[in-house]
């Protein structure tokens, strides 16, 4: 599940349930929020997460990474291409903009040989795929690709 908002959306969230895995978008967001977060849920399980270039994940201590954009990309086709994702039609997601960004988000080769990812026209989002691409790469890493994944 996304959540957007403030911090008290996390606070929510995380009463109503047994157990949450967070994941934030550090570079997104900034340590500075993301330590808010972390002080409203001392006792939540949140992984703080900067994408980046290159092809190797960073692990910097256990709840903080560092994770290539084209992993998480790969990742995520490869759930969708072997029908592991699941996006459910139910109020608490917005599954039309998910469905849109999602058509929106292209790969592209640069002249100089850089691959780029993301909604790459103007005005253009894609947060929302980040944040599943995110969590699909966590859980397939976590827990090895043996479930199906129910975004």
């Amino acid at each position: 599940m996304i959540v957007k908002g403030d911090s008290n959306n996390f606070h929510a969230i995380y009463r109503l349930t047994n157990f949450v895995n967070f994941i934030i978008d550090e570079g997104g967001v900034g340590t500075g929020v993301t330590d808010q977060v972390v002080e409203l849920i001392p006792n939540a399980f949140i992984y703080r997460c900067t994408l980046s270039g290159g092809n190797k994940v960073v692990w910097h201590d256990a709840l903080n990474f560092s994770l290539p954009k084209p992993e998480m990309v790969s990742t995520m086709i490869a759930l969708f291409n072997a029908g592991r994702v699941l996006i459910p039609e139910v109020k608490e997601i917005d599954s039309e903009t998910l469905k849109q960004e999602l058509f929106n988000y292209k790969a592209k080769v640069t002249e100089k040989g850089y691959d780029q990812f993301g909604a790459l026209k103007t005005g253009e989002h894609d947060d929302i795929v980040c944040a599943m691409g995110f969590a699909l790469w966590l859980a397939e890493d976590k827990n090895g690709g043996s479930t199906p994944l129910f975004w």
